[in-house]
């Protein structure tokens, strides 16, 4: 259950338009899961500083995943999600593979959006 709750939580933080209260409920509810940590300042990819949340959960059979969530510590916005995958290779030797996606800006808009530009 703690997984689901956890899911849910980060989906109202990242990528539902809510109220600053509903955001803010939904940091309190990950603060209150087991394994949930601060990880204090960090840069995100696009050299931004924020404060990070992290947990690793299990997503198959000896396969581990970390995610982090940096927040604008003013606002209270996600800046950016990352997810690592980690695993260890039949040879013994560990491997991990990154993904991760910034937000340049959120909020409410009548426009269409656009195509989307790839940074690397």
């Amino acid at each position: 259950m703690d997984r689901l709750v956890r899911a849910a939580c980060m989906d109202i933080i990242s990528t539902l338009p809510v109220s600053p209260e509903a955001r803010a409920s939904a940091y309190r509810v990950l603060a209150s899961l087991p394994g949930m940590r601060a990880e204090g300042e960090v840069t995100d990819p696009l050299g931004r500083r924020g404060q990070a949340l992290g947990y690793r959960a299990e997503v198959g059979p000896g396969v581990f995943s970390d995610f982090r969530l940096v927040v604008d510590p003013g606002n209270g916005l996600p800046l950016t999600k990352i997810q690592t995958y980690v695993t260890r290779l039949a040879d013994g030797r560990q491997v991990e593979i990154s993904h991760s996606t910034s937000y340049r800006t959120i909020g409410w808009t009548d426009e269409r959006p656009g195509p989307f530009a790839r940074t690397d």
